[in-house]
């Protein structure tokens, strides 16, 4: 899946494999489950677990936003018949066993349809302190139509997402714009809807199923570096909520259309053998989603008013996981 990890005080790779290997076989088995109830046909299987250490990172003026630590073990899941359809997906599970992320994908003929959700939560906190000034609990949800992949593995589309996030708002109390006169409203949960078009590309998927690598063609056995990317241009809607503070200076439900570029992207190392009985893939990478808007970098608070700028999002951190199909 393309969720993400990372943040402060990020723990190396064996220590969260060792800390999560009970709920990385729970998962696992539950996947196989999941593939028995689709399989029964003649076609090809994959399954996959892994870890990722999640965090949303932002910093703004005098404050920094610290998500929960929710270190996700993951299953992935698939099944694809060449002459009817495929499915595939995964599952984000936290430590406490809560399902904090989830992704199914539907291909159809010539069209491949995928919903994913993600889970955004933590505090605000006042820079270089543990000072809490609120909290945040949000969600990321986006889906895609994407044409069929191609003989080389990307897919073209639209994608819709919705999610909320934390940001910190200039507002101008009157006259020139300075320190004495701008202040800081806090809103908990700043709406992001947008549409675009995008190419992905999963290398570790192609591989599992088809044994395809993009540089070399088909293979039976990959010992290499990895990229994966999914990337959409999109126009998107940002509204402002009915925080304490927004609504303290009448600034809430305000909303704003920007153009704006979203990305998910993991780097890293995978080893892997194809055939076409069993195929199998370890990876070790690092992973990272962003989502932002082109802000009019001149523009500046109105008397009365805030200086509405797009948040920035990033998700970024370590990932593990190993892949195996059938």
């Amino acid at each position: 899946m393309l969720v993400s990890g990372g943040g402060r005080n990020c723990k190396g790779f064996s220590q969260i494999i060792k800390n999560n290997i009970e709920g990385i076989m729970r998962l696992g088995l539950i996947g196989l489950g999941l593939l028995l109830m689709a399989s029964g046909a003649s076609g090809k299987s994959y399954i996959g677990v892994g870890v990722i250490d999640a965090k949303f990172h932002a910093i703004e003026h005098d404050r920094y936003y610290e998500s929960d630590s929710n270190q996700l073990k993951q299953v992935k899941f698939g099944y694809t018949d060449k002459s009817k359809f495929e499915i595939f997906g995964d599952l984000g599970v936290s430590t406490d066993n809560e399902v904090q992320d989830y992704a199914l994908g539907v291909l159809l003929d010539d069209w491949l349809v995928q919903v994913e959700n993600v889970r955004l939560s933590g505090r605000i906190l006042q820079e270089d302190t543990d000072i809490e000034l609120g909290t945040f609990d949000n969600d990321y949800k986006r889906i895609d139509i994407l044409k069929k992949p191609d003989m080389l593995g990307f897919a073209f589309g639209i994608a819709y997402q919705e999610y909320a996030v934390p940001k910190l708002f200039e507002y101008n109390k009157g006259g020139e714009i300075d320190y004495l006169n701008t202040i800081y409203l806090q809103d908990d949960a700043v709406e992001v809807k947008s549409i675009g078009l995008g190419v992905h590309y999963d290398p570790i998927r192609n591989f599992a199923l088809r044994g395809f690598d993009f540089e070399r063609g088909y293979l039976t056995f990959k010992n290499d570096w990895y990229v994966s990317s999914v990337t959409i241009f999109s126009l998107g809607k940002i509204t402002t909520s009915d925080a304490p503070d927004m609504q303290a200076y009448k600034q809430d439900n305000k909303s704003k259309t920007l153009p704006g570029i979203q990305g998910n992207y993991e780097l890293g190392w995978m080893i892997g053998q194809f055939n076409d009985d069993f195929s199998y893939i370890l990876n070790i990478g690092y992973h990272l989603r962003s989502s932002m808007f082109f802000n009019d970098p001149e523009r500046k608070a109105e008397p009365g008013g805030i200086n509405f700028e797009a948040p920035l999002t990033i998700i970024h951190g370590p990932t593990v996981g190993f892949t195996a199909s059938f």
